[in-house]
């Protein structure tokens, strides 16, 4: 079967399994999914009948779908979360954005009929800055759209769990200890399972008590085995990863044991796991990660930093999470050296699962509000991911320097101080390395002084790689309230602003971040 025959039986599968309402353009819908993905087409697709031109007079097209990436293939609904989430169109007037009437062609589609020129399209907290006609918010996610979940983040386990390497209590003077994970890929569950009263060696955790709790950021979810669901049970623990720069242990996690979950089940209060466990086959990973060449591309080297080595397999041609990790390596010790080691790592999962690495780099330096009034950091961050084979055959350096002279109503971004106004221009200049594909400006805020809780994200602005600024529309920020700038460019050419919920999703991308001072609202 030809590449783009699979590919209309896979959109078909998709606009039939979705279960879309309204009439679907069959010929339309892999047009514009071969537009936005054209590795997976055999031939070009040419240009989307709703793409156009600046002067061409056509249509602005939002859409907005749920992609569910599942064992069996994609399936698209329009987004669940439409209703609080709908897809908007704005001109900007001054500092004011002027609210677009559109059509609803169906669910999750929507047209514009506006002159050319430049717009802000909107859904929830997601802006995108640009003068194309056609952008799709479409979001991917693993597992089947039908997955029925918990109301907890968290549940008792009972497991019957058998064929386990001794278990591992504590390595040191740490607390790290042997744990065990759970990954199903069709329901888009990756759980963690702390195992209570275990001994030190045990190989058999039957009849133990545990603690499951989903680690994808959504409440647990419920087996469905008649669906298709199935899971992989692996035993996670840390293995020795050498000395580190400032001559102490380092340690790595990984896993040595693992196999199919034999059963699975959940009333809804308990989840009960039985699975044989079996040694899975062992393979090295060498790399040498040249961190100081990192850490020339930050002022902020010379305060806290960080560094992360991650190596995953995925069933999909995307990121998702990294969903199935087979290697987590952190160190604190400088993020200067460079940094040369050869692990061991177990990967139970199919060969047909590609391996996936990623590098993190951060270095941060503490700051301090104009008023003194509010403490945290800003921070610079480097991440490479490529797939296994490219990213260790030859030595991990940067693919992207930073975002030049970052400037908020023409003063540098990493100036903590009290803005002139409450809809300020955010400019820069492209990096000195590497070739942009989008730029995303974040604003996150602060909690009220006094008060203890996490940073609030306010909205995201998605920009193309020509892009060299972007105005803060008004209602966007509030008086009397403090927030951080966070400015990232991506390089992933594969994957256009205009397709903002895919962008940081491709197997092989780069991006560069840097963050601003406290800025307060007058």
């Amino acid at each position: 079967m030809s590449t783009s025959t699979r590919m209309r039986f896979a959109l078909l599968a998709a606009v039939v399994l979705g279960g879309v309402t309204g009439c679907a353009d069959f010929d339309r819908e892999e047009t514009e999914f071969c537009q936005r993905n054209p590795g997976r087409c055999g031939a070009d697709p040419g240009p989307s009948p709703d793409a156009g031109t600046e002067d061409a007079g056509s249509p602005v097209v939002l859409m907005r779908y749920d992609r569910h990436y599942t064992s069996t293939g994609i399936v698209s609904r329009p987004a669940a979360d439409l209703a609080t989430a709908p897809l908007e169109l704005f001109a900007l007037d001054g500092g004011t954005l002027v609210r677009l009437q559109g059509t609803q062609e169906e669910p999750g589609r929507v047209r514009f009929e506006v002159p050319p020129g430049t717009y802000y399209a909107k859904s929830g907290e997601l802006y995108v800055v640009t003068s194309s006609r056609q952008i799709d918010f479409s979001t991917p996610r693993f597992g089947r759209p039908d997955t029925r979940f918990t109301d907890s983040l968290s549940l008792p386990a009972r497991l019957l769990v058998t064929g386990a390497s001794p278990w591992n209590t504590g390595y040191g003077t740490t607390f790290m200890s042997d744990y065990l994970r759970l990954v199903d890929p069709n329901r888009g569950e990756v759980a963690n399972l702390a195992v209570f009263g275990i001994a030190s060696g045990q190989t058999s955790l039957m009849d133990a008590e545990g603690n499951y709790f989903s680690s994808t950021n959504l409440p647990v979810s419920i087996p469905e085995p008649d669906k298709g669901d199935q899971a992989w049970l692996l035993q996670r623990t840390y293995l020795d990863a050498g000395v580190t720069s400032d001559g102490g242990p380092s340690l790595y996690e990984t896993s040595t044991h693992g196999g199919l979950v034999e059963s699975l089940a959940s009333d809804g209060g308990m989840f009960e796991v039985k699975a044989t466990l079996q040694p899975v086959p062992q393979k090295n990973v060498i790399f040498e990660w040249r961190r100081g060449e990192f850490a020339a591309l930050s002022a902020e080297s010379g305060g806290f930093s960080a560094s992360l080595f991650n190596l995953f397999a995925t069933p999909h041609d995307i990121t998702l999470n990294r969903f199935g990790s087979l290697v987590t390596f952190a160190l604190q010790d400088g993020a200067r050296s460079t940094l040369v080691r050869k692990l061991t790592y177990g990967n139970p999962f199919p060969n047909t699962w590609e391996l996936v690495g990623w590098t993190y780099s951060s270095y941060s330096t503490p700051i301090t509000s104009a008023d003194g009034m509010l403490s945290t950091s800003r921070q610079d961050i480097f991440v490479v991911q490529e797939h296994l084979l490219e990213l260790t055959s030859a030595p991990i350096q940067p693919r992207l320097s930073l975002p030049r002279r970052f400037l908020i109503d023409g003063v540098a971004a990493s100036e903590s101080r009290t803005l002139g106004v409450i809809s300020p221009m955010v400019t820069w200049e492209p990096p000195v390395l590497g070739s942009p594909s989008a730029y995303n400006l974040r604003i996150e805020r602060y909690p009220l002084p006094g008060k203890i809780g996490p940073m609030e994200w306010v909205a995201d602005f998605r920009l193309g790689p020509s892009e060299r600024g972007v105005r803060i529309p008004q209602g966007v920020l509030t008086s009397a309230r403090s927030y951080q700038f966070k400015l990232t460019v991506y390089a992933e050419p594969q994957t256009p602003v205009e397709s903002p919920g895919y962008i940081g999703s491709a197997l092989d991308h780069a991006y560069s971040t840097t963050s601003s001072g406290i800025l307060t609202v007058p």
